[in-house]
This record gives structure tokens, sequence and C-alpha cells, in this order.
């Protein structure tokens, strides 16, 4: 299954209005604490994954979901502030691989 970052911000920030709240109301301190809240949770999975040895098959399907979340919030924090998730993510991974100087770059 392929996600597209751009339908998946449009359906997260869609869901967010409508299920939660109007994310134009929501202050950003408010979204850091959330995203606090979930990076703590990735890093139980984690630890949860180096307790086992690696990841099983169990620990894995856990540490994934909170991998999600963690993207889940960062996309509402980059949408809050006006910015596209797809967008800033080509233009980061580009310019690390400028600053490595490879050739290995996301086509824009």
């Amino acid at each position: 299954m392929r996600l597209d970052l751009n339908n998946f911000s449009y359906l997260n920030r869609k869901r967010c209005d409508e299920v939660y709240w109007p994310l134009v109301d929501c202050d950003l301190a408010t979204l850091k604490d959330k995203i606090n809240d979930e990076m703590h949770e990735l890093h139980v999975e984690i630890y949860n994954c180096q307790v086992w040895d690696g990841c099983g098959e169990e620990p894995c399907i856990a540490l994934g979901k909170e991998i999600a979340d963690v993207v889940t919030y960062l996309d509402l924090l980059a949408q809050r502030v006006g910015l596209n998730l797809s967008d800033i993510l080509v233009q980061k991974f580009n310019e690390v691989s400028d600053r490595k100087k490879t050739n290995i770059k996301i086509p824009v």
C-alpha cells in the first residue's frame, strides 16, 4: 500500500477539523504537548523492541502504530503553521543530499 502524502494531509486535516477540533483554533503549545505524548509512547515501543531483542511481530506492530501517530501530529503541526509535509520532506531530503554530495534525490 502506497501513501500519497498530500491526500493524507488533506484527510488528516479534515478529520481533525470534524472530529477533534478546528486546527486553526489549536495553539502550538497544544500540538507540542500531543507530539511529546506520542514521542513518549514511541520511546516505550522502541524500548520494548530492544527488550524483545529486535522486533518480533507483535512489538513491531505497536512500534509502527506509534510512528504513524507521531507523523500524524507532525503533519498537523506543519499544516497549522502553513507548511506542506510533502514539500518540506522533499526539500529537506534534497538539502541533506546536496550537503553530503550525493545525487540521491527526490525529483521535484
